[in-house]
């Protein structure tokens, strides 16, 4: 048996959740448990609250990935994208390359300046000084 539950502050529905009454029902939120698995990142290999509350195909994607940072990365861009990223999925192999596919569309391109100025360091002294003689 499920109920809405509201939370009013100055007469404004700031959070409202369904609460579950029954026994052996458990429901997950993510961002509920994403500051514990970034604190343990190794946890999410198993993290019931992962396996339940995001898509089976970005799941498969988690799995692929070198690290638990990177998992844990990857988490935290889906939460703040939400189900954006999933079609960036087919091209990306790596955390790296799904951050800059979905946020790529955001990022400006600067121009490179291609003649840089650089300007030689005077290294006499220090050549004085290996030889046995002054630096002045």
């Amino acid at each position: 048996m499920t109920k809405p539950v509201r939370m009013m502050y100055n007469g404004n529905v700031i959070a409202e959740y369904d609460r579950d009454y029954g026994h052996g029902n458990t429901h997950y939120q993510l961002e509920h448990y994403i500051g514990l698995i970034e604190r343990r990142p190794r946890s999410v290999y198993n993290a019931a609250p992962i396996k339940e509350t995001i898509p089976n195909e970005f799941y498969q994607f988690l799995m692929k990935l070198d690290s638990p940072k990177e998992i844990v990365k990857a988490l935290r861009l889906y939460l703040d994208t939400g189900t954006e990223l999933l079609k960036y999925l087919a091209c990306a192999d790596s955390y790296d390359t799904l951050y800059a596919c979905v946020i790529g569309n955001t990022v400006k391109n600067v121009p490179i300046e291609a003649s840089v100025r650089i300007i030689l360091p005077d290294l006499k002294r220090y050549d004085s000084l290996l030889k046995g003689g002054y630096a002045v």
